[in-house]
């Protein structure tokens, strides 16, 4: 044996001791031993609670907060569509009973009732009866309100209509007062956490470093960067960038040269080939930069843009901030002397060359409803001169839209009009018409209300207060005035853009019985009718007119109507009105100097009809001894023109004649002429829910119910984009355009539709396809992708699967 020491022997003893303790001391109890994971797929709430009605429609509420920065989006929109789904298919409901309302995401959750697409849905349907429970993954999806005055309304009607809330950590049963109560307090305590992080801790700060001349993450001024090394003296402040210094300095300099021509030197920049400015070497600044990007560099797209970077004082080392500047915060670019000597060209300039008011425009039956082609483009209406102007930039450099092309006025109000009437051949359409149309204005009609009791609210609010504030002789303390002052101050921009959303253009509310008389009157008194009256009504019943020139004669027109799909029309003008531009005389010019036989002119300038070809001639090239010699005065005789006039028009013309099959020896082509191309109806009526039921009502069984219940699934996802059945009320399918916030949703909608094939979310193909589409409004698409666009994509990547 070996001995122990007494060290040993008395740290045995201790250890002995200690353990014997450990044992006989009761364990401590942990309140949650569950992981968070797990327990908060489970609330303790659903212990001995009514059932859930798993026979009734879910709702699933998704909002993408607008505080999570874009790297952070597409983890929580997939966790709020696809796991929640998961969520509540565990429950027990099945896929076609969940009713998706995702209008909402990058919509900030203080926006009510009625300011909110997607929470107005979902209450008018609640209302309805179309839904009895509410998924949503935390109570500040729904709501952070201030005032819990939207939160308070939603529960109520939640407590009328008995519906169930389910949260990711509990459920809330809004009949029962004790859940309703905390649904309230847990949006009250969703609004005082958005207070305290953004509005008390972020938005001060960032305030406070703004008045310091500390960069506030705004957008970059060329030329600039920020000093991101926290060693520096002008950490977070403005510095120059190296590579910008010099091209800035140039702007300058070339103004001065042109004497403050600031048109001048927009076409100067137009014909400098590559970029302005280099490219930011930090990622973080050229995601800031908010100019034209181009390969390794940057472009100034406009003369407004141009005149702006001019203006800022920001390069002779001001900043400017809450309405205040700082002069000396950062290096200056600029000398003082250089740029108050642009600022005076600047205004010299402005003042010699300020345009004249032009006389306001009449109202016109079709204000408001015409669509550009093309984003870039500008279209306007001109009533005096009863023309419609399309304005494009000369080439993709071109910082104005001077290029311009027109078509007759009165020619597509007279394709409008009678489009419209022939729609209305009885009476009897005309009142089913005008219920169809007031079911699908409905919603909008009722958020307009619900925006109008919003702004009611808070203007009754703030007159409150400001009795509190202007009341020297009242009871309130001086702490309450005070308090009531910098609510006041906090209500009035909110106030202020309420007043905006309402003072809007909106479409027009008719009674449904003055709508009927409306749509009678119209088939014999359009004439005499107020035009501000049928400008409402053609806003009322057509989504927009989209012209489109297809030559120098040629428009294609078309129509899409809210009831009754879209229409194409042709339209052949009198008259073709085009400007030669310098670059296409210039292209003239190397046409004779290089000797080419007139006779080809045409087909090299296939845009220009024999007439402007020559016209353009005799002004710009006749004078010239050598092309007379070579093409005589006149480069086409007029008497040959006068004898064939179809063969003198521009070879762009005939093609589009000889595509649509139309004979232009059949018409006068001294007039303005419509023909019809065709009309895209609406689609087969979609499958009505009682298919999957017998005559009695009852559900079928075996295998007849199922392939029934599956075709029925397949095309009733209209619930997630309308209030109500647009197949059994219209006759006819949901139509819908895919938008930045439609998602994949509406992608799988639209390609089951178009092609009847039923694709999940994270199928590669759709995958491809959503990419393509969000690369879209990435690069600064503002309108909405439709079928005719999507089909090439869509065919591609299913022929290569």
């Amino acid at each position: 044996m070996v001995a122990m020491n007494d060290n040993q022997g008395n740290q045995s003893n201790q250890n002995s001791r200690y353990n014997r303790s450990k044992q006989d001391k009761p364990k401590r109890k942990r309140l949650n031993k569950e992981n968070i994971m797990v327990s908060m797929h489970k609330p303790q709430s659903m212990q001995s609670l009514p059932d859930l009605p798993l026979d009734e429609n879910i709702a699933l509420y998704g909002r993408q907060s607008s505080l999570f920065q874009v790297e952070n989006r597409t983890a929580s929109n997939d966790y709020q569509i696809e796991e929640q789904k998961k969520q509540i298919l565990a429950y027990g409901w099945k896929e076609h009973q969940i009713i998706e309302y995702f209008q909402d995401f990058e919509v900030s959750g203080t926006l009510g009732i009625g300011e909110r697409i997607g929470i107005t849905q979902l209450t008018e349907d609640i209302i309805a009866g179309l839904v009895k429970v509410v998924y949503v993954f935390l109570e500040d999806r729904l709501f952070r309100d201030r005032y819990l005055e939207n939160v308070v309304k939603f529960a109520r009607i939640c407590d009328e209509h008995h519906i169930v809330i389910i949260t990711i950590y509990r459920r809330y049963y809004m009949w029962i007062e004790y859940d309703r109560e905390a649904f309230i307090e847990a949006c009250k305590q969703a609004w005082k956490a958005l207070d305290m992080q953004i509005n008390k801790r972020m938005l001060p700060m960032r305030v406070y470093k703004s008045h310091q001349g500390m960069y506030d993450a705004r957008a970059i001024n060329i030329g600039y960067t920020v000093d991101r090394d926290k060693h520096s003296k002008t950490y977070k402040k403005y510095i120059p960038e190296e590579g910008q210094i010099e091209s800035v300095k140039n702007l300058f300099n070339r103004l001065i040269a042109h004497g403050g021509d600031l048109v001048a030197l927009a076409h100067e920049l137009e014909d400098t080939p590559g970029y302005h400015f280099p490219k930011y070497k930090d990622p973080l600044s050229h995601s800031k930069c908010n100019m034209f990007s181009v390969s390794r560099g940057y472009r100034i797209r406009s003369v407004l843009g141009l005149k702006r970077i001019l203006r800022n004082p920001v390069y002779i080392g001001t900043w400017k901030t809450g309405g205040k500047e700082y002069s000396n915060n950062h290096m200056a670019i600029i000398d003082k002397d250089v740029w108050e000597l642009v600022q005076t060209l600047l205004d010299k300039y402005e003042e010699e060359n300020r345009s004249t008011p032009h006389k306001q425009s009449e109202d016109c039956v079709l204000r408001g409803l015409l669509i550009r082609p093309l984003q870039e483009q500008m279209i306007m209406i001109d009533t005096t001169a009863n023309v419609i102007r399309l304005r494009s930039r000369k080439h993709k450099n071109a910082m104005r839209h001077s290029k311009v092309k027109t078509i007759p006025l009165d020619v597509l109000i007279c394709l409008f009009r009678e489009t419209f009437l022939d729609k209305l051949k009885d009476e009897e359409q005309c009142r089913e018409y005008a219920k169809a149309i007031t079911l699908v204005h409905q919603r909008e009609y009722n958020n307009r209300e619900h925006i109008q009791e919003t702004y009611n609210n808070l203007v009754a609010r703030y007159q409150r207060l400001y009795n509190t504030y202007t009341e020297k002789d009242g009871p309130e303390p001086e702490r309450a005035k005070m308090l009531a002052r910098v609510e006041m101050l906090d209500i009035e921009p909110e106030i202020k853009r309420l007043e905006n959303v309402l003072e809007s253009k909106e479409r027009p509310i008719y009674p449904l019985k003055e709508l009927e008389e409306l749509l009678v009157a119209i088939r014999t008194h359009w004439d005499k009718l107020n035009v501000s009256t049928l400008n409402g009504l053609a806003r009322l019943f057509c989504n927009g007119i989209t012209p489109t020139p297809l030559s120098s004669r040629f428009w294609k027109i078309e129509v899409e109507w809210e009831l009754w799909g879209k229409e194409t029309w042709l339209i052949w003008t009198d008259q073709a009105r085009h400007i030669w531009e310098p670059e296409e005389i210039e292209e003239l010019r190397q046409l004779a100097e290089q000797g080419i036989p007139q006779d080809q002119w045409m087909e090299l300038l296939p845009d220009q009809p024999r007439w402007g070809i020559n016209a353009a001639y005799l002004k710009h090239l006749s004078a010239n001894p050598e092309y007379r010699q070579r093409y005589g005065a006149e480069l086409f005789r007029s008497k040959r023109y006068r004898r064939d006039k179809v063969n003198n028009l521009s070879i762009n013309d005939r093609k589009v004649a000889e595509q649509y099959n139309i004979d232009l020896r059949s018409i006068n082509i001294d007039e303005c002429h419509l023909f019809f191309i065709e009309q895209i109806t609406p689609l087969t009526q979609l499958k009505k829910e009682t298919e999957g039921k017998n005559g009695s009502g009852e559900v079928l069984g075996n295998e007849e119910g199922k392939q029934t219940t599956q075709r029925t699934n397949s095309t009733i996802n209209w619930w997630m984009y309308a209030p109500f059945n647009v197949p059994q009320l219209l006759n006819r399918p949901l139509e819908v355009s895919l938008t930045k916030e439609s998602g994949i949703a509406g992608l799988v909608f639209l390609i089951r539709q178009r092609m009847g094939v039923d694709l999940a979310k994270d199928d590669p193909r759709l995958l491809k396809i959503y990419n393509w589409l969000m690369a879209e409004f990435d690069n600064g698409r503002q309108t909405s992708v439709e079928w005719e666009e999507l089909a090439p994509i869509v065919a591609q990547q299913f022929g290569a699967s």
